[in-house]
């Protein structure tokens, strides 16, 4: 499942289905109480609608001609509800111009309505539903207006409106909290993919596991094999590079005897034309078999542990120079630094170390830590640097001695690496053994 760093920003997956889904929810569920709460409400009016047409039809049959023509009607057969004052329950009867209304009503009156249902205010701040309709009986035409109180019942109404509103919303919240559980679940191969993907930037995997929904699989299968053809690619090149110098040594030989040849000894400048040439070819392809040698031992890809990848690279640099009886101390943390490349990084310290070797006069200093960002520094007893030529020797191609065996490319190299992890390199002279000082920096 997804960690708290995660976070739902509203860029994420996670987010944009979450609040689809809500936001439908809260659609369908406010739909859902509207069309309920309707429903209701026209079910208990088509009843109180249905009773007042029988009180109608009552009133009607209690109708009786009387005196002079005029219409009377039977209280015997009213209901005595209508005889209570503000009983609720209100008639009147229009014929002729006269009014016969209930005794309820007291001294209210009720409005002339047309025909149809509908609420009118009526007496002491009720809400009467009132029903109007006109009948013709022994030639005499009568409307009829009958109401009833539905303040108790609109009470009622809202009421069971609210805890409907209650319920819809509880319900909306659970099915919330389990859709977000749902997405979560959906989402959570993502989420391995994810982790999958930062162990092999650390190279502690080699490849994202392919367990991933339909959906996902030719993504993940894709960076498989574009990861794949990038090891192989590197593997190649860094392959190649030492087949070239292993390649270069037979013709260098043939030069070099050919300089040691009659021929040139009689021709002074030829012989230092290819004395430096064959010099200059020879250190290029040492260095490439150098650094074949040294990276060589890693998978490309590999994280950099130096607890575990240094010593065998200090072994190789004590090899090559074992005509100098030169000391290195080293201060290691422990893990495993997920960012660097082991290959990238043996070859910057190995370059570093190199040309800490050749410098030093028995002392040789190596530091890494880890906090807010990583640090390398490399410190030798040698001579050091002159301060304004601290920028210099890093461009490639700049010695300080050309009696000291190189090309000038080793500290321009390691610049190069350290750039291409947005990290920094800066020289300087250092306070404990006297000589150079090369740290380099890289976020963490």
């Amino acid at each position: 499942m997804f960690s708290a760093t995660d976070g739902m920003n509203n860029t994420s997956l996670q987010y944009r289905i979450t609040i689809g889904l809500a936001i439908s929810l809260v659609l369908v569920f406010s739909l859902h109480w509207w069309m309920a709460s309707g429903s209701a409400r026209r079910m208990l009016e088509d009843k109180i609608s249905s009773n007042l047409g029988h009180e109608m039809e009552n009133l009607l049959a209690a109708a009786k001609p009387g005196t002079e023509g005029s219409v009377e009607l039977q209280a015997t057969a009213v209901s005595q509800v209508y005889q209570r004052v503000y009983s609720g329950h209100y008639y009147v009867i229009r014929v002729d111009g006269k009014e016969i209304r209930s005794r309820s009503l007291w001294d209210e009156e009720l409005p002339n309505l047309p025909e149809g249902l509908r609420r009118i205010p009526g007496p002491k701040g009720q809400t009467l539903l009132a029903k109007t309709a006109t009948f013709t009986k022994q030639g005499k035409q009568l409307e009829i207006s009958v109401a009833e109180d539905v303040t108790d019942t609109d009470k009622d109404m809202a009421l069971f409106s609210n805890r409907y509103a209650m319920l819809a919303v509880s319900t909306l919240a659970a099915l919330l909290l389990v859709q977000v559980i749902i997405v979560r679940m959906a989402l959570a191969p993502l989420n391995r993919a994810r982790l999958d993907a930062d162990r092999l930037e650390r190279g502690e995997t080699e490849r994202i596991n392919a367990d991933v929904p339909a959906e996902l699989a030719p993504f993940v299968a894709r960076i498989n094999r574009l990861t794949e053809i990038t090891r192989k690619r590197l593997a190649r090149s860094r392959n190649a590079l030492g087949d070239l110098a292993h390649a270069l040594k037979t013709p260098l030989t043939a030069l070099i005897q050919a300089a040691d040849s009659d021929a040139a000894k009689n021709d002074p400048a030829l012989r230092m034309l290819m004395d430096e040439t064959t010099g200059t070819i020879k250190r290029l392809m040492e260095r490439e078999l150098r650094k074949a040698r040294l990276a060589g031992a890693y998978a490309p890809g590999k994280g950099f542990a130096p607890e575990k990848d240094l010593p065998p690279l200090l072994g190789a640099l004590k090899m090559m120079h074992r005509d100098r009886d030169v000391v290195v101390e080293s201060e290691l943390p422990a893990g495993n630094f997920a960012a660097c490349d082991a290959e990238d990084m043996t070859e910057l310290l190995g370059t570093l170390l190199d040309n800490a070797y050749k410098w030093a006069g028995g002392r040789v200093r190596l530091s890494i830590s880890q906090g807010e960002n990583l640090a390398i520094i490399v410190e030798d007893d040698g001579p050091g640097c002159p301060p304004d030529m601290l920028e210099k020797i890093t461009k490639r191609g700049m010695r300080l001695d050309e009696s000291t065996p190189g090309h000038g490319l080793g500290l321009a190299i390691a610049q190069d690496i350290a750039e291409s992890y947005n990290g920094t390199m800066s020289l300087g002279r250092s306070e404990k053994l006297g000589g150079l000082k090369v740290e380099v920096t890289f976020p963490a």
